[in-house]
């Protein structure tokens, strides 16, 4: 078992860098923007339509939220 606990530690050290998680946000951001992009040709949906709709949103009451522990209705204890 402890063998298996220091393969798996050395396995993160390599991996889990900082440039190593850079690139995996980049290549879920790029999954993330072809899904979009496929749902938007599914759904006869422009670019233009989709800005408009964002900006008939009222966002006015989004403020950033400093607390590590967010809920969908915010910040916990109003941090």
């Amino acid at each position: 078992m402890q063998s298996i606990i220091r393969s798996a530690n050395a396995w993160c050290q390599d991996k889990i860098t900082r440039q190593g998680m850079a690139r995996d946000m980049m290549k879920q951001i790029q999954k993330y923007e072809l899904a979009l992009n496929d749902y938007m040709d599914e759904h006869a949906y422009n670019r233009e339509m989709l800005i408009g709709k964002l900006h008939d949103l009222e966002l006015d009451d989004l403020v950033e939220c400093k607390s590590p522990m967010v809920t969908k209705r915010g910040c916990l204890n109003g941090e």
